[in-house]
């Protein structure tokens, strides 16, 4: 494996880290703690190469939502006296974090991806 190919494997870990604490933090802590979110956006839009660690932190925040989500919604499905609200905006805003990330991810792939030689 090559320097580089390390490189955006380590930076893509580290933005998942980040992403995937920063997703949990702001559910946890709600508002009160914006800026802990804003630090994990930043860890992985520093992180070079920086398109890799962005994606990185997308992907982690969205699929920790989802996981949050999906388990809260499974664990009022199978209790009749439980109730919650609506999920489905939250689901979307997921779903709309990874597939943000997935969009810049595949940017950075096909960036770097070797042209064709004629």
């Amino acid at each position: 494996m090559n320097r580089t190919a390390a490189s955006r494997r380590g930076t893509f870990i580290l933005g998942l880290v980040a992403g995937g604490l920063g997703g949990l933090i702001l559910l946890s802590w709600g508002i009160a703690m914006p800026w802990l979110g804003l630090f994990a956006l930043a860890i992985g839009g520093t992180a070079r190469p920086r398109p890799v660690g962005v994606a990185g932190v997308l992907i982690g925040w969205g699929l920790t939502w989802l996981a949050l989500f999906a388990n809260a919604g499974f664990r009022c499905s199978t209790d009749a006296s439980c109730s919650g609200p609506d999920m489905t905006p939250w689901f979307i805003a997921a779903g709309i974090l990874v597939a943000a990330g997935v969009a810049v991810a595949a940017v950075a792939v096909a960036r770097d991806w070797p042209q064709p030689t004629a």
